[in-house]
């Protein structure tokens, strides 16, 4: 859920600053202009030291905006990569890809086409460490199932992290809640 609501609030930060500047002028220029500073604005945030996320759901919210074909093509291909190799990042660079190569092909404002482009280049960039471990053969992946575990080459499950629980675990843990609610205290006491 909480995925979702930062997914959704990235992709408005895209949005509603094109929808200001497309009602308030006609110029693509300047709606391509806008659209770069939200890119820079979240990736390079003011607030973060300069610091920021890697653009791709911003990026979307501004692709879905300005090259909305782009947008279904790029998630498309991310779509089908992280379906196949169960690499995100990899999804992200080649979705980021397509949208922006989409943009020429379509009959988009050239400055539309070349912000996608420009975007492109930011996505690839800001995944600059993750390229490194994808050619290493370090990446993360996708569990089947949900979230993301380190799974070395050659390997198919993650390994086992400190703090997860085992099924043996569980029953500890119910005895745990159940021994020692506050109720549980008072009865305990009520026998001492």
């Amino acid at each position: 859920k909480t995925a979702a609501l930062v997914l959704v609030c990235d992709m408005l930060k895209g949005i509603l600053p094109l929808a200001l500047a497309d009602h308030l002028t006609a110029s693509p220029e300047l709606v391509a202009f806008t659209a770069l500073a939200a890119l820079l604005g979240h990736n390079y945030s003011l607030f973060l030291g300069f610091k920021g996320g890697k653009g791709v759901a911003t990026g979307l919210g501004l692709f879905l905006y300005l090259l909305p074909l782009g947008a279904l093509v790029g998630f498309g291909i991310w779509l089908v990569v992280v379906l196949i190799t169960r690499y995100v990042s990899l999804g992200s660079i080649l979705g980021a890809l397509g949208a922006a190569v989409t943009g020429f092909i379509l009959p988009y404002p050239l400055p539309y086409a070349l912000f996608g482009l420009l975007a492109c280049g930011f996505v690839i960039l800001r995944h600059k460490a993750n390229i490194g471990r994808l050619l290493n053969g370090t990446e993360s992946k996708i569990k089947p199932g949900g979230a993301a575990a380190a799974v070395p080459k050659g390997q198919k499950e993650a390994p086992a992290l400190k703090n997860e629980v085992k099924p043996e675990d569980d029953k500890k843990t119910a005895s745990f809640q159940t021994n020692h609610t506050p109720a549980a205290k008072t009865e305990e006491n009520n026998f001492k």
